[in-house]
């Protein structure tokens, strides 16, 4: 007998942060990690069709600062949308009696951290302590689904990038503290959701690009593309045969909110592209799609990073097309997005 499948297409393309703010119609969405690159463009179209729909709803966002995630995401200062203080560096409390129906959790360092040199046990901890902090929640109340946001760092040193690959993890390289920060809470979270019957899906993420990127810290695309903009030469720092993939935030969101709205039989997907490019290849793409006569400088150095270097970061998204997700926005239109944002924002 042929394998069967779960195929879950559409017959209409309907946004599912749409479907989402129907699913949270009379009851609640809690969000960990709601003030962060992947919250600045979920959120304002999820409060879109809240608003549209006039739908009755209450959406929790852990933060530890409100006025930064006002001053960074303006579109969320409604009465709907309570946000609770904590720090997961220090605190595996969610500090509020709450009973969500829906959780997503995003919440991990920031760029802005990692590019700063938080320490590698900081990273552990956030991880360790926001999981715990959710899993709490979920022994305490019914939650019906819990996505966590994972990051294809979880499989460590594969030679393919598959839902079905085993991890391999050298969990004593002090460089590994964000896989092994996001397995342990795969491990927790996936235990406590069996014993108190929730849903449990992960979303293992890979790279991305957003109009909204940094442009000035560690990510390559939003420096090659600053340089690009302002005429200066693009600088590869390493030897620029590395290869990734990006996809763009619009359609994570959507990737995301699909696994949060969807039964399918699958616990992991991976989240991002599977077109890779080599580092040097995407500086000759962003110099040709912004018509520069910038110089590409290969510096061939070293790199040192946080993380352990990957030379091949692309995920197998089978599975992820297999239950109906797509991909709508190519990487030269993301590109002329962020290079059209940095622009405005140099005119400000």
């Amino acid at each position: 007998m042929s394998e069967i499948y779960w195929i879950v297409i559409p017959l209409i393309m309907k946004s599912n942060i749409d479907e989402l703010a129907d699913n949270i119609n009379n009851s609640t969405l809690l969000i960990l990690g709601g003030t962060g690159l992947f919250a600045k463009e979920l959120l304002p179209r999820l409060i879109n069709c809240i608003e549209t729909k006039n739908i009755q709803t209450v959406i929790y966002i852990t933060t530890r600062s409100k006025k930064k995630a006002i001053q960074f995401i303006p579109e969320v200062k409604k009465s709907y949308i309570k946000f609770i203080t904590v720090d997961f560096l220090i605190s595996n409390e969610i500090g509020r009696d709450i009973s969500p129906k829906y959780i997503i959790h995003m919440a991990t360092t920031s760029a802005n951290e990692t590019f700063n040199k938080i320490s590698q046990l900081s990273k552990f901890l956030v991880l360790k302590n926001s999981s715990e902090a959710v899993s709490k929640l979920i022994e305490k109340n019914k939650v019906k689904r819990l996505l966590f946001v994972s990051s294809g760092v979880a499989y460590g040193n594969v030679d393919s990038y598959d839902e079905n690959t085993k991890t391999c993890l050298d969990y004593l390289d002090s460089k590994n503290s964000l896989a092994v920060g996001k397995l342990y809470s795969e491990f927790l979270l996936n235990s406590v959701c069996d014993a108190n019957n929730t849903e449990f899906k992960i979303a293992r993420c890979f790279s991305f690009i957003s109009e909204y990127l940094p442009y000035d810290i560690h990510y390559a695309v939003g420096n090659f593309v600053r340089d690009a903009v302002n005429k200066k030469d693009i600088v590869i720092k390493s030897d620029g045969k590395d290869i990734r993939s990006y996809q763009d935030i619009s359609d994570t969101v959507e990737w995301l909110s699909f696994l949060l709205n969807k039964d399918f039989p699958y616990k992991i997907i991976n989240v991002g592209s599977d077109i890779g490019i080599t580092i040097h290849d995407l500086a000759i793409k962003v110099r040709h799609l912004i018509n520069t006569n910038s110089k590409i400088v290969v510096k061939n150095n070293n790199i040192t990073d946080d993380n352990n270097k990957r030379n091949n970061y692309v995920p197998s998204l089978k599975l992820a097309y297999k239950i109906g997700l797509r991909q709508r926005v190519k990487l030269e239109d993301s590109i002329i997005k962020l290079a059209e944002n940095i622009k405005k924002e140099r005119s400000k």
